[in-house]
């Protein structure tokens, strides 16, 4: 699939979501997402992770429903990266799979770096980063995060 950068929106995020922000972290996952797609924005990266990268696709989903022009794209690290999901997080993702417009897969194998190789990815495919930033400690989404400054994208940070 082949999109522009300048209208695609990367989405990045902390795996653990506590039960009592998840409502309010879907509510402005959907109203940031609504008001880039109003401003021209048409595809949407997630990297299929548990916890935002899920919640972000399934809103991408929910919206696809009234924005037909507006695509899902699921960046996944390696080929079976879900293998120690639960089973109910396994079947969320195999039903984002089959929702979504594009399934990058990066490498066939776990090997180190192949995260950070995910993330890169995405951060070079678009010019807007909607994160999930709770904390500021070190993490794969703050390492996201500033890589994605580091190449001039736009910050939207929903926590």
């Amino acid at each position: 699939m082949d999109f522009s950068r300048s209208t695609a929106v990367c989405y990045t995020g902390h795996r653990l979501i506590p039960e009592r922000d998840r409502e309010l972290l879907w509510k402005a996952t959907l109203g940031h997402t609504q008001a880039l797609y109003a401003r021209g924005y048409r595809t949407f990266i997630a990297g299929g992770a548990i916890g935002f990268d899920m919640l972000a696709a399934q809103v991408v989903c929910e919206l696809k429903l009234t924005c037909p022009d507006m695509k899902l794209v699921l960046a996944l690290p390696f080929r079976g990266h879900d293998s120690k999901f639960s089973v109910g997080d396994k079947h969320q993702l195999a039903e984002l799979i089959e929702l979504a417009d594009d399934v990058v897969t990066l490498h066939e194998h776990y090997s180190s770096g192949v995260y950070a190789a995910r993330n890169r990815w995405m951060v070079e495919h678009a010019s807007v980063c909607v994160c999930y930033l709770a904390n500021a400690g070190r993490s794969g989404t703050s390492q996201t995060v500033e890589m994605a400054r580091g190449r001039g994208l736009q910050i939207v940070n929903v926590a």
